[in-house]
């Protein structure tokens, strides 16, 4: 069996398309702008790219005070974003054991708050499809922008531009992100809304050979004889989530946009992962008779594989058994995470020092059970195996 002292597989992320010495594919492939049949502003990151939709919300449909409704579970940036563009979240907890918001709760909250609401995010968590047809619908009755968070989702080339749902669709290309750069994010509106944005929004010029060192730097990093280094001298600084604000919005100079796109373009024509044996691994653990306590999430169906999934979500029946399942895990030489073991509100409390916060039962189950697989390429038939006998040691009922 493997030694996380000397081999220790990263949770997340294939090799950077934006390091030193990479090609461009033939004739460039397709870019987001072609694909998606819709206008493209690049940003700094995907957090800006999402204050920068949450602005266009606002401006669209001005009030006094004005709401954004976000999942009660997920990345802070969500609400850092919100922030920036003068708003404030509202919270809608998750169905039990699901990525997705619970329909008959967001409802009840739009029925509420429509007057104030400007804006739905819904979010493909780890790759996996809200239901963007109802939150459409909601949002048109409430008269509000929908916002299509992609930030973990970059589907397959052939799947745009049917499965664009939102007004605005926003991308992140930062660490550990299905296409990484290290930086950069995309909003994709309609073009007069686009055309708008560029004319307002500052360029920040970088060095895109320091860009590329850094993406080189990367991954290098991320080989599983360096990584297990890695995580010893950072331990749980690695890769830790907070909050944290933004303090601006800014978007690439040309070079940089052009490197993005490439990297988008190199993902669509080179991408691979390991979806099918950590699915195969899943499912024969799950479907053991004597093996009950881990579980997919019930909208991880036979679908989601052909989404490009980030992570693989597992569900423990107790935060303790996904305790001691992490660290079978990482004897075994697999770096599986806890992703955000909060809730929004909890992390946003913190953050702004209060001790009270709005509770979502659901989102805090999930939060407490959750561990996500890695599924990128470098996995090997011998940390296939590891997981197999990890998810196999879980006791039963």
């Amino acid at each position: 069996m493997n030694s996380p002292l000397f081999y220790f597989q990263s949770p997340v992320g294939n090799r950077s398309h934006a390091a030193l010495g990479t090609a461009l594919p033939r004739g460039n492939g397709a870019s987001l702008a072609t694909a998606t049949g819709r206008g493209v502003c690049w940003y700094d990151s995907g957090t800006m790219a999402l204050a920068a939709a949450v602005s266009e919300a606002c401006a669209r449909k001005r009030v006094l005070a004005p709401r954004v409704v976000v999942p009660a579970y997920g990345c802070p940036d969500l609400v850092a974003a919100l922030r920036y563009s003068g708003a404030e979240p509202l919270y809608v907890d998750i169905e039990a054991d699901s990525t997705v918001m619970d329909l008959a709760e967001l409802a009840a909250v739009v029925d509420r708050a429509a007057a104030d609401i400007v804006a739905i995010v819904g979010v493909d968590l780890f790759g996996l499809a809200e239901r963007w047809t109802d939150l459409a619908r909601i949002a048109r009755e409430c008269d509000a922008f929908l916002i299509q968070d992609c930030a973990q989702s970059v589907m397959a080339l052939e799947a745009y531009p049917g499965e664009l749902h939102g007004d605005a669709v926003i991308f992140s290309f930062g660490r550990g992100k299905p296409v990484c750069c290290l930086t950069g994010g995309a909003l994709l509106m309609d073009a007069s809304a686009t055309d708008r944005d560029r004319a307002t929004t500052a360029v920040r010029d970088r060095s895109v050979a320091w860009l590329k060192f850094r993406n080189t730097l990367y991954n290098a990093l991320i080989q599983p004889h360096v990584y297990s280094l890695l995580a010893r001298v950072m331990g749980q600084r690695l890769g830790a989530t907070r909050y944290v604000p933004l303090d601006g919005i800014t978007t690439p100079g040309r070079a940089l946009t052009s490197l993005l796109e490439h990297a988008v373009a190199r993902y669509w024509t080179s991408h691979a992962d390991s979806v099918a044996g950590v699915d195969t691994v899943v499912r024969a653990a799950t479907e053991a008779e004597s093996v009950a306590g881990v579980r997919n999430p019930r909208n991880l169906t036979a679908d989601s594989g052909r989404r490009r999934l980030s992570r693989w979500p597992l569900l423990a029946r107790s935060a303790a058994i996904r305790s001691d399942l992490l660290k079978r895990l990482a004897a075994a030489g697999i770096s599986a995470t806890t992703m955000y073991n909060r809730t929004l509100p909890e992390i946003v409390a913190e953050f702004d020092g209060e001790s009270s916060y709005e509770r979502f039962p659901n989102a805090e189950s999930f939060a407490s059970r959750l561990l996500t697989l890695p599924v990128h390429a470098r996995l090997t038939a011998r940390d296939l195996a590891a997981m197999r006998v990890a998810l196999d040691s879980v006791p039963g009922p």
